[in-house]
């Protein structure tokens, strides 16, 4: 089986583990390994960024960065922050005028403090939020610093609910669900997420994601994005000669000059991430540059094993 990344077009209605399991499964079962990045809540869909093989040894070095599209409902608040949750507090906002709620999109642009929703995957105490709201604990939820690079406004309509729809290009670990739910905060109406799709995810985009039910054990239909696209999409990448992949593979450093391609990011800052492939593509692992490049991950053939 070959090893590399797969766009899944995450359905409504399980979680990103049922996902991986899912595609565990339908690759052949046991034995096979199946990671993914950035965990989707059940009522998202969009990209899930599916790691098949060696590749899940990589998932901690794909990009940061994500573009979701979502519907905030003003008017309601929930317990879960989304509309899969408990009405909290309802509040009629037949009054409320798009001159009232866009002047504050720009307060939710930026590093920006929030409170992560109190039913998610965040760990506190040596258990997970929505494991603690299952058992009836309520415990305060430290603020903490996220980034937004960019918050537009597709539209809004007022019927049958007053709902905005927005895109928000952000990096991990944001919360679309806190941000709708503190936009109501803002106007005092409440609000929660009423829909929410990723349409990209660490440079893998919701166009060329595949459904999850056409994953099969089948590699040649199986769309595995080999790690040089991703690393074009996240981290620049080198490849080097056939001697120098061989001391790579013994964790030995490279120089500049056994590089078959030298990349024009080699002025970069040192300690900047690399990916290293050999003469044919294949990876073999990822390494910082500090005049060589010293490795911090040394693989067998991504492409081959």
């Amino acid at each position: 089986m070959r090893s590399g990344f797969i766009a899944i077009d995450k359905p409504a209605g399980i979680t990103s583990h049922d996902c991986v399991a899912r595609i565990r499964k339908q690759l052949g079962g046991k034995g096979i390994k199946v990671g993914h990045s950035g965990t989707l809540d059940p009522m998202a869909t969009g990209v899930l960024v599916v790691a098949v093989g060696k590749a899940t040894r990589l998932l901690g070095c794909l990009q940061n960065k994500k573009i979701y599209q979502g519907t905030i409902r003003f008017g309601i608040t929930t317990d879960t922050d989304d509309v899969t949750g408990q009405i909290v507090r309802q509040v009629p906002v037949s009054d409320l005028v798009p001159e009232q709620v866009l002047p504050w999109q720009s307060h939710f642009v930026g590093a920006i403090l929030q409170r992560p929703p109190m039913v998610s995957a965040l760990r506190q105490g040596g258990k997970r939020l929505y494991e603690l709201a299952r058992e009836g604990e309520t415990v305060e939820v430290p603020e903490r610093e996220v980034l937004v690079d960019r918050l537009e406004v597709l539209g809004w309509r007022t019927e049958p609910h007053w709902e905005l729809d927005v895109e928000i290009h952000c990096a991990g670990g944001t919360y679309i669900r806190s941000i709708a739910r503190d936009w109501g905060a803002k106007l005092g109406c409440g609000g929660t997420l009423a829909a929410l799709r990723r349409t990209m995810n660490s440079g893998f985009y919701v166009k060329d994601a595949v459904l999850l039910d056409h994953v099969t054990k089948d590699t040649e239909l199986l769309p595995l994005h080999v790690p040089l696209l991703v690393a074009g999409n996240c981290y620049p990448a080198v490849r080097v000669s056939a001697a120098g992949a061989k001391k790579w593979l013994q964790g030995q450093a490279l120089a500049t000059d056994e590089f078959v391609d030298v990349p024009s990011p080699c002025g970069k800052p040192r300690n900047d991430l690399y990916l290293v492939f050999d003469e044919n593509n294949h990876l073999l692992g990822a390494g910082r540059y500090c005049g060589g490049i010293i490795p911090s991950m040394v693989l067998t053939n991504c492409g081959d094993g």
